[in-house]
């Protein structure tokens, strides 16, 4: 069941209004805690679009949203682990899924500052 594209024009601000307005359309209540699940796929534009700050507060605010209505959200960054734009948003999430050709991921834990080995899709 997909859910209908709906174009936001604007700025971050303007996005996370959007966010928030199609949460309260699809929240009644009844969802169990991490099921309403967003996904936001274009963090690299947004990056080049907006810069590191303002995509940060923008992500900073979006977890605060998703803390507040019990979501979920992950991140498409596709960009090395090690990278600056990675690192800028690393705080703000719980893990960090990596990802390299060959259908393998390893995991960054954050709180435990843990990494996982190179494991199989």
């Amino acid at each position: 069941n997909g859910v209908p594209a709906r174009v936001v024009e604007g700025d971050l601000a303007d996005l996370h209004d959007g966010i928030v307005a199609e949460i309260e359309a699809f929240d009644t209540g009844e969802f169990a805690s991490a099921e309403l699940r967003i996904c936001l796929d274009a963090a690299d534009t947004l990056l080049a679009e907006f810069g590191e700050e303002e995509v940060f507060r923008f992500v900073h605010a979006l977890s605060a949203t998703v803390r507040d209505t019990r979501s979920m959200c992950h991140v498409h960054l596709p960009a090395t682990f090690d990278s600056e734009s990675v690192q800028v948003l690393v705080p703000l999430f719980d893990a960090v899924i990596e990802v390299r050709p060959g259908a393998q991921q390893r995991w960054h834990l954050r709180d435990r500052e843990l990494t996982t080995d190179w494991l199989e899709l």
